[in-house]
């Protein structure tokens, strides 16, 4: 019994793959520019400015990010306070500082550039010291302390990745959280065993 090919795999053996790909996606950008201007309010005669026009629905997530911001700005200042405080780990947490400030500026670009977020570290970071003579060096201290506070953030993401509303912002969260994993894995032969 012979098998007849399918016309996608006909059509790939004759443009190739490349050529096929550069096709689909000639046909998307023509589709999208003609489409690309209309919306609701055109075909509806409604505009935002027009009597009897709807507000728009408020995002559902916003909320959401509201929340994770609010944790994201306490990560960046532990970790800003404790570059701060602690002259050897400058170099060791900087990762760290210029992922929280890359995740704030996809989760709230508008004011990524201008927000600083206060000096005061959250409080999973700002545990009270252990006994003096069980005292690990300053550096080891600061490392579990902050390895703890991400990992707390890590948390956060992840559960905010799974009850966002929006697929998009779903996806976002869960790469930040992988991201603070990526980090965590790498600051923690420094800390050393808890």
């Amino acid at each position: 019994m012979r098998q007849v090919p399918s016309s996608s795999s006909v059509l790939e053996r004759a443009l190739g793959r490349r050529s096929t790909l550069a096709l689909g996606l000639g046909a998307a950008a023509v589709l999208g520019l003609g489409l690309g201007g209309c919306d609701l309010d055109d075909l509806t005669g409604a505009s935002a400015g027009a009597p009897g026009a709807e507000e728009p629905e408020s995002d559902p997530d916003q909320g959401l990010v509201d929340s994770v911001l609010a944790d994201l700005d306490q990560q960046l200042a532990a970790v800003v306070a404790a570059r701060a405080a602690t002259p050897s780990l400058r170099r060791a947490l900087r990762p760290l500082e210029e992922m929280h400030r890359a995740h704030r500026a996809v989760l709230d670009p508008d004011t990524s550039g201008t927000a600083t977020p206060s000096a005061t570290p959250s409080a999973s970071a700002s545990s009270p010291a252990p006994t003096p003579a069980a005292d690990p060096p300053r550096p080891v201290r600061t490392l579990r302390r902050i390895g703890a506070s991400e990992t707390a953030h890590q948390a956060v993401l992840t559960a905010a990745s799974v009850t966002a509303r929006s697929g998009a912002l779903a996806r976002v969260l869960a790469s930040m959280s992988a991201s603070v994993a990526q980090h965590l894995a790498v600051l923690a032969p420094a800390a050393g065993p808890s």
